[in-house]
């Protein structure tokens, strides 16, 4: 696609029918507002009010946008040109191939400024798009004669054809919880909240966030770790979006000044989605962030997650031992639920009682005891001191936080089990001070701690685009690169391309710094020793530090020198690179 097309997507065909001089402002006020009931696109509410008809709008669009109108009465479109795509991609998006030229396939579409559908089909020919316009009933009047069922289809279901979501300058006026719980069932705001659950799950998004801007609602997804614009909701029917959401997580509907939480369950095919809700109120009105958590996700195992082989067998020296705690250390969205499932996979056998207890349960993991926490009910202390009637032989645990969680936790694990848990903590070392700060006594930490794993997730540069570049050097001054032989260095990143949205990353990979605790180790945590004689302690032990672990990625092509400090501080980046740096980095994982 274009630029020009890409900035012409800016444009919703509501505005470019004003700038034509077909309606005014206030006819186009009142098609939203039937639109927001009623459901399906702008246009054809404005058609269907007799304001303008279809063909006008396909001229208008045509002048304005620089396009060309298909005729199909005068076209040959081979069979070859329409099977180019699926039946359910031409009904979604209401779209004909109408010809091939080179690298180029050419469009007809009844929604021209619909980038999305560009994209999506762009992504899946490996080839540009160029668009072209027609009207809805010329492609159903070409499909009843070439492809019938797809046709019916169309006709059937013809809301899923817009991907477009338009937003509205003005919001609407206060709606009563009577009003707002009948709006919410309204077909039009269940196909739109419909649409933006299973928007999020094609994309693998892991949270959805529904954020009130001034004049307009946007949704951004997180995928890879990075926030992303995705859509915008319209402001006057944002309301019902935020009530028919609540609604399914049980959460009030008339509390709008205060925060929420709430669950919900869904099923989209085959797939069972738990959904976790949460609002608080901001300037411009309720902020809802959705956690998507598919349980259809392939459970990853240890080979999966990326940890090099050097670091492997250090992690596994740690799960094969008979008891003691194994921390696993990150901030929020960094992978350790994921690390600590591929452990929990790897262990299991007929000959061990494996428990957990956790809020939410994320993955079932066949052969092991997953207990669900139901706070106020069941918590976390009641979980845990019913996990050990159970006898088990290993323990997982979510997050501990507090006091009476950490000595529960530590106690656990002195009584001869297998414990494994996770902490809100920078690195590994700061896991140790962190125990202590949390009220366990330095002797009781030494004695159950075997070991921590410090992991952040970084994205991968995408293969498809890759290319040498020389980074900033305020980049190569934050990690403490020495500059001496930088020009030798080669680093790489993607330029981006289609095939991962020009963004120049294509999935995620983790980075891990694991501490073996030995009795050096637990002779200098017993006496409380500082930060640094652990630190020191621990890389004359061979511990590697976790920005070493990016940066080899980053020698190998993997990731970015950027990409590293985006998830790891620069002042957490205390070990200065000098002489022959690359190759000692190169040859900690050999």
């Amino acid at each position: 696609m274009t630029d020009g097309s890409k900035s012409r997507t800016n444009k919703k065909i509501g505005e470019l029918l004003i700038a034509a001089g077909l309606i005014n402002e206030q006819q186009l006020n009142e098609a939203l507002l039937k639109r927001s009931t009623r459901g399906g696109k702008v246009e054809e509410v404005i058609i269907e009010m007799g304001l303008v008809t279809e063909e006008t709008i396909a001229s208008s669009l045509a002048d304005q946008l620089n396009l060309s109108i298909v005729d199909f009465k005068d076209k040959t479109i081979s069979d070859e040109i329409l099977k180019l795509l699926p039946g359910d991609v031409i009904t979604k998006y209401q779209v004909i191939p109408v010809e091939r030229i080179g690298k180029q396939v050419k469009l007809a579409m009844v929604d021209p400024l619909d980038y999305n559908a560009v994209r999506d089909i762009e992504f899946m020919l490996g080839n540009s798009v160029q668009p072209l316009v027609t009207t809805l009933s010329a492609l159903l009047s070409f499909l009843e004669t070439r492809m019938p069922r797809i046709a019916r289809d169309i006709r059937e279901d013809g809301w899923q054809g817009s991907q477009h979501i338009e937003s509205y300058d003005e919001s609407g006026p206060d709606i009563d919880i009577v009003q707002l719980r009948s709006s919410s069932s309204a077909p039009a705001v269940i196909r739109t909240v419909n649409k933006l659950l299973f928007d999020a799950v094609k994309t693998g998004a892991i949270d959805i966030h529904i954020e009130p801007r001034e004049k307009e609602v946007f949704v951004r997804h997180r995928i890879d770790g990075v926030l992303c614009n995705t859509s915008t909701i319209q402001s006057l029917v944002y309301p019902s979006v935020i009530a028919r959401l609540k609604i399914m997580a049980r959460m009030d509907i008339g509390t709008h000044q205060d925060s929420q939480e709430g669950r919900a369950k869904i099923k989209i095919g085959n797939r069972s989605i738990d959904l976790r809700m949460a609002t608080v109120p901001t300037l411009f009105g309720e902020k809802m962030v959705v956690k998507v958590l598919d349980k259809n996700r392939k459970l990853k195992e240890l080979d999966d997650l990326g940890i090099l082989p050097s670091l492997l067998k250090r992690y596994s020296a740690l799960l094969s031992l008979p008891q003691g705690l194994i921390m696993v250390t990150g901030p929020a969205i960094s992978g350790k639920t994921t690390t600590l499932y591929a452990s929990l996979y790897h262990l299991r056998s007929e000959e061990v009682n494996i428990v957990t207890v956790e809020d939410p349960i994320e993955y079932q993991i066949p052969g092991v005891n997953q207990m669900h926490l139901n706070e106020p009910d069941f918590n976390f202390k009641r979980g845990l001191r019913a996990s050990l009637q159970q006898d088990p032989d290993i323990i997982m645990v979510g997050g501990v936080n507090e006091p009476e969680h950490a000595e529960i936790v530590i106690q656990s694990a002195l009584m001869g089990h297998l414990v494994m848990s996770t902490l809100y903590t920078h690195n590994s070392i700061s896991a140790i001070m962190h125990l202590i700060n949390l009220g366990i006594k330095p002797y009781a930490v030494a004695s159950s701690l075997a070991g921590v794993v410090s992991q952040r997730l970084v994205r991968r540069n995408c293969p498809h685009c890759l290319k040498r570049y020389e980074p900033n050097s305020k980049v190569i001054e934050d990690l403490k690169i020495d500059t001496k032989k930088l020009s030798e260095v080669r680093f790489y990143h993607g330029e981006g391309c289609n095939k991962c949205g020009y963004s120049g990353y294509l999935g995620q990979i983790g980075i891990y710094e694991i501490l073996n605790i030995d009795a050096k180790l637990r002779e200098l945590i017993s006496s409380r020793a500082s930060f640094n004689e652990i630190l020191m302690c621990a890389r004359s032990s061979g511990m590697t530090t976790i920005e070493e672990n990016a940066i080899y990625l980053a020698l190998k092509k993997i990731t970015t020198p950027e990409e590293i400090l985006r998830v790891i501080p620069n002042e957490d980046i205390t070990i200065k690179k000098k002489d022959f740096w690359e190759k000692n980095i190169l040859e900690l994982f050999a």
